[in-house]
């Protein structure tokens, strides 16, 4: 075989590559349009700059740090769920090349909250996460040792994280499907899977939804002041809730 027949197999491979490639994704994108649809959001999978900023901001403080910015957000989703108003959006971003790049796929949906709420992270436990515990790394801890073990914590304020972490909240987390995130704080209720997704995606809205009702009423009336050690604190008598 000469060197331009093997050549030409090769074009000929990755052109039915691409193109399996690309009827996958339509195929994806018409699958989460119907379920979209058929639960009364709006999808947009051709969003502008706007609504690329919109979506990722409405998913509050932390999320919109992810690399590359609203500028990765590939498609949105808003629409309420009752009476409580939602956004979603995919978020994509590259890093390495060649035969190193990898692509990391967020999808995340969001809920509002107060902008004055410090952040509570969760995330999967890795064995990463581990050892770096033997070089000293800490997280916050519940007195749950299973849910310790499954969630890697990462909290601004001690006080406001033990009134997100009620019991029945810690319970409802050890029911996320893997690859499951979790951040309160800086303006929203989030829950995300950090993976490409084609369908059930509207069981990510509604777990969101879930957790922004479960939360305590009485985080809306929390608010940092500042305490005589420099760092945000809670009022006595809201310490009293």
């Amino acid at each position: 075989m000469t060197d331009l027949m093997i050549f030409g197999t090769f074009v000929a491979i990755v052109a039915v590559v691409a193109t399996i490639a690309i009827m996958a994704e339509k195929a994806r994108k018409k699958r989460l349009t119907a379920e979209f649809e058929a639960a009364g959001f709006r999808v947009n999978f051709k969003p502008d700059e706007m609504d690329k900023h919109s979506a990722l901001g409405q998913c509050g403080g932390s999320w919109s740090q992810l690399k590359t910015g609203s500028t990765g957000v590939q498609w949105t989703v808003f629409g309420h769920v009752g009476q409580t108003p939602v956004a979603m959006c995919e978020h994509r971003y590259t890093t390495g090349s060649g035969k190193n790049k990898s692509t990391h796929y967020n999808t995340i949906a969001a809920t509002p909250a107060p902008q004055a709420w410090p952040f509570v992270e969760l995330s999967p436990e890795s064995v990463f996460h581990r050892i770096g515990e033997l070089f000293g790394s800490k997280d916050f801890k519940v007195e749950d040792e299973a849910f310790n073990r499954k969630w890697r914590v990462k909290v601004t304020d001690e006080e406001f994280a033990l009134l997100v972490l009620t019991p029945e909240v810690q319970a409802w987390c050890m029911t996320l499907p893997k690859y499951a995130q979790v951040r309160v704080g800086g303006g929203a209720v989030t829950v995300a899977l950090g993976k490409y997704i084609s369908k059930d995606a509207t069981m990510l809205i509604n777990r969101c939804v879930e957790l922004s009702r479960m939360l305590p009423q009485e985080l809306h009336a929390w608010e940092p002041v500042q305490g005589w050690e420099g760092r945000p604190q809670m009022n006595a008598d809201q310490r009293e809730i």
